[in-house]
């Protein structure tokens, strides 16, 4: 007995288990969304945005607003003085970190109206009017974009004044269903910030969270009850990759090849059965010195069909 204890520590020690998450299936994280390129008319500051990067190669931080990148000549914008390089920060008191959340709040709006622009002009931060524009355009507008991976649901911007995102669907295996998030409910706020625009909302859900992180949002329902929600990300299956007791015992699996490694009798330098699998393909060993495969090595296809 005394001797069976120290003999099981040491293959207590031996042991080893790893397990892994499976890997998004691949364009699981693209953003996708329904265009709508039917002719409408929409009010106009006549100035082009882009996010407001740090401008460094060391630092990938978007800033607060959105940097002018070009201004319409007598346009809205002109007229009110703004120009290239200007940040805005704000229309109507309402923030404007991202492009598209200034397009949703122009929907909202008729020309001839006077607003309120908030801009940064290098350190320092003014307040201008301005009289907005009529426009016809034809341009594409997306109705709604799909986080697919981590909420699994679509949004589309909503009809507030601050033109927060709403939920146009939900997968059946959303966390929100889970979290009691329901169709037609608005997102006020995301991580206790607010979510920007659809669009701006989709990309910080991909850039804060990862699989099974924790989120907290403040919804409103279409009755107008608003309520603090929560709950964890999507997260893909976890699967066992790795087993050993050595030297009794060995097991690998590799996801991404598709490899399996069997050994028993791990004797470093030799091994008392060996079977390696590859796709459609196993190489089997005993003691080292017996060898032979079965079934066909597979090649992948370099150009696989696409649906057009």
């Amino acid at each position: 007995m005394r001797a069976i204890l120290p003999l099981s520590f040491l293959f207590l020690g031996a042991c080893q288990i790893s397990h892994t998450q499976l890997p998004l299936p691949e364009g699981f994280l693209a953003l996708e969304g329904q265009v709508d390129e039917s002719r409408k008319s929409s009010a106009t500051l006549g100035l082009a945005l882009s996010l407001n990067d740090s401008g460094s190669l060391l630092s990938l931080d978007i800033q607060p607003g959105c940097r002018v990148s070009s201004v319409k000549e007598s346009s809205a914008a002109d007229l009110a003085g703004i120009g290239v390089g200007d940040v805005l920060l704000a229309f109507e008191g309402i923030p404007t970190d991202d492009p598209e959340r200034l397009s949703v709040l122009l929907r909202k709006r008729s020309g001839g109206e006077e607003v309120t622009l908030r801009i940064q002009r290098g350190s320092e931060v003014l307040e201008v009017p301005a009289i907005l524009q009529e426009e016809k355009t034809v341009e594409a507008r997306t109705l709604f974009w799909v986080e697919r991976a981590l909420l699994r649901a679509a949004f589309e911007d909503g009809t507030s004044n601050n033109g927060f995102p709403r939920i146009a669907q939900l997968a059946p295996s959303s966390p929100l269903i889970v979290a009691g998030v329901k169709q037609g409910d608005t997102v006020e706020s995301f991580q206790g910030r607010d979510p920007g625009s659809a669009a701006e909302f989709v990309r910080r859900v991909r850039r804060e969270l990862g699989p099974g992180d924790p989120f907290t949002l403040w919804v409103r329902s279409s009755s107008g009850l608003g309520r603090s929600v929560e709950g964890n990300a999507w997260a893909p299956e976890k699967i066992l990759t790795e087993f050993r007791i050595w030297p009794l015992f060995s097991w690998d699996f590799d996801v991404g090849p598709d490899r399996e490694v069997l050994i028993i009798g791990d004797l470093v330098l030799a091994s008392l059965f060996k079977r390696i699998r590859e796709g459609g393909e196993n190489r089997w060993s005993i003691c080292s010195v017996f060898s032979w495969r079965t079934g066909r090595p597979e090649l992948e296809d370099a150009y696989p069909s696409v649906s057009r």
